[in-house]
């Protein structure tokens, strides 16, 4: 995303917490590699809301308002230390909104024991417990929030007035600081927590209902829609296919969440449609961060050759030198692309099951001028391997090249960084790690290659391949199923925090290999391992074919296969996606099993 883009759109947290998250911002480095954990960090914080609500009760709301200036301040760092260790969690998250509920009600109960204690009238101990129910039910109501009820069709005005009050209630969180500034400000006289009682009442009132309204409306649509028959072989005249059935463990092939799943499997929603124009903004806004650039993601409807295609064709000439480097699959791919666009080609490719070396890379420049372009394989299914790519890039550092990342296959399993490695230009897919529906490939430009995309005349005019049309106010829609599939799926990984999910597809392949290694006696073939991928070679004494149909009888299991240099068998497993430690056990299981079938058919 450019300077200007990244403006426009704002950062990701409410204005109010700008100066706390600059302090957290130079407090969690200091504080990374102490013993000091982001949950006792959470439990800190509420103690000083405990302790404000107290000196508030005592009169002393000088003393409660820096309390609470400190408590936000630690608020911001507990979450930032855990994602800087790579460590967010679900639990953690679990702990903060207990917090926050017992920190605002904390904060309630001292003004209004401040007020009983001045004035112990019948009145005010009325007027206190309405504070306190109205408080409680006004943080039920906005945790309840779903987000996507803003994109619901129906009553666009209701729609409107929702997203209005959402926006508002953004701008004054934290919660805590705007009723502090008002009770330092006024006192915790009857008529301020009148006021806050009225506040908190109309906020509450138009969160919930128009919320309500519109979930109820999808609630209605669902209802009204008629059931629609099952085919069934006796009404078609011919077997239906069951491939949903099939439980895929391909590379490239990623498990889908259920929610994606189920979004797939519902209603079409038409291209020009605000909800689809919503995602593709959402879209533009979230995509850089998962390729950690502050360029542009595009989402282009088209196989991944014709996005290399597309890249070369913006940025590059007829007759440049082009170097591909990586595992011997990708390099074979890509190289059939590279010879069409009519470019020079060099290659590099890396030993079979040892990943691309960067001393070789380093040698195979040497020899002859520097390439205009150079693409860099992350991770090859062949062999399994993950290339080193900050190692790499290291190398690159002085050469005067436009890298290209193929991440076609590790994107969200492995880890990308492009600002700070210095990749150029990245390319990937929805079949990735990002756990989308098939149909997009992603091209993540950088700073640079977008500088230079405005500097280059295109070698080709217009058409859906000319990335300047995409770059464009009025982009190209891609297909809608797919675009808010991606969409749902990028909400996904930013809801557990990208480092936490990538963490996650590294201990689940680790996993997987251990329980392959424990109970088939498998062992992966690369040195440096891909999250997305693993390649055995198969024992001699298996066939191919029975082992093939052993996994699906047993378990409706399909994984891939190749071959080695050697020409030995290759069994090559993909398992990025939403795959759990039960899946990787279940499917480390089934292939045992199928090995332990071929076996003893070969022995019989």
């Amino acid at each position: 995303m450019s300077g200007d883009a990244r403006k426009k759109t704002g950062p990701s947290y409410p204005p109010l917490y700008t100066p706390f998250k600059l302090a957290s911002g130079w407090l969690v480095p200091k504080l990374r590699d102490s013993r000091l954990s982001s949950n006792a960090v959470t439990v800190a914080w509420v103690i000083l809301l405990v302790v404000a609500s107290v000196a508030l009760a005592a009169g002393r709301q000088v003393l409660a308002g820096s309390l609470v200036l400190v408590a936000i301040l630690f608020d911001c760092v507990d979450g930032d230390l855990a994602r800087s260790r790579n460590r967010p969690s679900v639990s953690g998250t679990l702990l903060e909104q207990l917090a926050h509920w017992i920190g605002n009600m904390s904060l309630i109960a001292g003004a209004g024991a401040a007020l009983l204690l001045a004035h112990p009238q019948a009145g005010n101990v009325a007027l206190v417990s309405a504070l306190t129910v109205v408080q409680a039910v006004y943080i039920a109501v906005v945790r309840q929030i779903r987000p996507d009820a803003a994109n619901i069709l129906e009553h666009p005005r209701l729609r409107r007035t929702f997203r209005r009050v959402v926006r508002v209630l953004w701008l004054l969180s934290p919660i805590e600081l705007p009723i502090m500034a008002v009770l330092i400000a006024f006192g915790t006289s009857a008529g301020v927590l009148r006021t806050l009682v009225i506040v908190l009442t109309l906020s509450g009132s138009l969160i919930f209902v128009p919320h309500f309204l519109l979930i109820r409306a999808v609630d209605r649509r669902k209802w009204t829609q008629p059931a629609e028959a099952t085919p069934t072989p006796e009404r078609t005249g011919a077997a239906t296919p069951r491939l949903l059935e099939v439980d895929w463990w391909v590379p490239g092939t990623p498990h889908l969440p259920g929610e994606v799943r189920a979004l797939l499997g519902g209603q079409p929603v038409a291209a020009g449609t605000p909800f689809v124009s919503t995602a593709r903004q959402e879209l533009d806004r979230t995509l850089p961060a998962l390729f950690r650039t502050t360029g542009r993601v595009l989402p282009l409807a088209c196989p991944e050759e014709l996005a290399l295609e597309a890249v070369v064709g913006a940025l590059g000439r007829l007759g440049d030198r082009f170097l591909i480097a990586g595992g011997r699959s990708a390099v074979r791919r890509w190289r059939r692309v590279v010879e069409r666009l009519g470019m020079k080609i060099a290659v590099s490719e890396a030993v079979f099951g040892a990943g691309l070396n960067s001393t070789t890379l380093a040698e195979r420049l040497a020899q002859g001028p520097p390439p205009r372009f150079i693409l860099l394989a992350m991770a090859d299914p062949a062999d399994g391997t993950l290339t080193d790519l900050p190692a790499v890039l290291r190398v690159l550092q002085d050469v005067p090249t436009t890298v290209i990342a193929d991440a076609t296959l590790s994107f969200c399993a492995d880890d990308l960084r492009m600002d700070e490695w210095g990749v150029d230009v990245a390319m990937s897919s929805s079949a990735s790690g990002v756990m989308a529906p098939p149909g997009l490939s992603l091209i993540a430009l950088g700073p640079r290659a977008l500088a230079a995309l405005e500097k280059v005349a295109p070698a080709r005019l217009g058409g859906y391949l000319d990335l300047r049309a995409h770059l464009g106010n009025r982009p190209p829609t891609p297909p809608s199923a797919a675009l808010l599939g991606l969409q749902l799926s990028v909400s996904l990984i930013q809801d557990s925090g990208l480092d936490s999910h990538i963490a996650q597809r590294r201990a689940s392949a680790e996993r997987f290999r251990r329980r392959c290694a424990e109970q088939a006696d498998l062992t992966p073939i690369a040195d440096l391992r891909s999250a997305s991928c693993t390649a055995f070679v198969l024992p001699g004494d298996v066939r191919l074919s029975q082992l093939q149909a052993n996994l699906f009888t047993l378990s409706r299991v399909v994984v891939g296969h190749g071959r080695t240099p050697g020409g030995m068998t290759t069994l090559n497993v993909g398992h990025s996606g939403r795959r759990g430690a039960h899946d990787m056990d279940q499917a480390a299981a089934a292939l045992a099993d199928a090995l332990r079938m071929s076996r003893d058919a070969v022995s019989a």
